[in-house]
């Protein structure tokens, strides 16, 4: 079955830099008494100080922002090593400012350094512990390390402090389907679409779920919805064709099965089960002419079918265009013409 990948809520755009935040460049202030020569003398001291701090590449607030910056610049070209080492460097200055660490921990995430993201956030939870998307991207770095109860965890509490995200009911709905707990997986998906109704992917995800537990009305449902929320979506038309020739309406898969391929005409498993449904309905001649294109793409089952129904079928008539064999109409039309009638 085709998986969808799992989605995370990202931020539109990295944390920028405020001054008001540090405000102005550090200034030192002498406060001496008389005798004058010894004010100027640490006068002329701390200009001295200043010289060499800047000699040896200190940053002032103006060098550590254009660092900070070049980082945001460096993120938006995908550049992610670059501003991570602009990041690091800023941090060296003020190793508390939790922009930097966030806009750190996207890079160090979207570069895959799944350890070095999660030091980050281990680092902005303690700054801001009710922060909810805090720990969604926690557990978004979590499942990419295949730690799903740690995933599943961190998706939790992140729906302590968000509770009407669909996204994050989505993510830990994945983690309890990789930790084999179809009961919660149904469940939260149940969620995602009381929350967000045109959310195909969790249709897509709950209709197989009902296809493995034999529920078909309800599976049938699911990818009815799918197939009318993304209408140019293979894997849709094929799952809900294989429902409808389990169901013994071997035209409706025959024309599902048609749809996927229109979508995508190398796809191995539909023309294999189009190559069946051909079959079912008795033409044998389309039926081997579909299982002998599935066999070159390497479906094992088709070359079975072919070798035991097609050795005296002729592949070849003369004339023949088996492509129109299936009415050239989704669906959706055949369905609003039978409602006219």
């Amino acid at each position: 079955m085709f998986t969808m990948p799992i989605p995370f809520k990202q931020p539109s755009s990295l944390v920028k830099l405020s001054r008001n935040k540090f405000g102005t460049s550090r200034n030192y202030v002498v406060k001496v008494s008389s005798p004058s020569w010894l004010r100027n003398f640490a006068v002329i001291c701390l200009i001295c100080i200043a010289g060499s701090l800047k000699a040896q590449g200190t940053f002032t607030f103006d060098s550590a922002s254009a660092m900070f910056n070049k980082g945001r610049s460096y993120y938006s070209q995908q550049n992610y090593d670059s501003a991570d080492y602009c990041y690091t460097q800023f941090l060296q200055k003020y190793p508390g400012d939790t922009a930097a660490i966030f806009n750190r921990a996207l890079a160090r995430r979207d570069n895959k350094k799944w350890d070095a993201a999660l030091e980050d956030y281990n680092k902005l939870v303690l700054l801001r512990p009710t922060d909810g998307n805090l720990y969604n991207d926690m557990g978004v770095a979590k499942f990419n390390q295949k730690d799903y109860k740690g995933a599943e965890e961190q998706f939790t509490k992140a729906l302590g402090y968000i509770t009407k995200n669909p996204e994050i009911w989505y993510n830990r709905a994945v983690c309890f389907r990789n930790l084999y707990n179809n009961d919660r997986y149904l469940e939260d998906l149940g969620v995602v679409i009381s929350l967000k109704p045109d959310y195909a992917e969790a249709y897509y995800d709950r209709g197989i779920v009902y296809y493995n537990r034999r529920m078909t009305a309800e599976a049938l449902a699911d990818f009815d919805k799918l197939v009318a929320l993304k209408p140019r979506f293979p894997q849709g038309y094929y799952n809900r064709g294989m429902l409808k020739r389990i169901s013994g309406d071997f035209h409706a898969a025959l024309i599902d099965f048609d749809y996927a391929l229109r979508l995508n005409e190398k796809y191995p498993e539909a023309l294999y089960r189009r190559g069946t449904s051909y079959h079912d309905v008795g033409d044998r001649q389309c039926g081997c002419i579909d299982w002998q294109k599935a066999n070159a793409l390497g479906i094992e089952g088709a070359k079975n079918l072919f070798e035991t129904f097609c050795k005296d079928v002729d592949l070849n008539p003369p004339g023949a265009n088996y492509k129109y064999t299936v009415p050239r109409q989704t669906p959706t039309q055949n369905q609003r013409s039978r409602k006219r009638k």
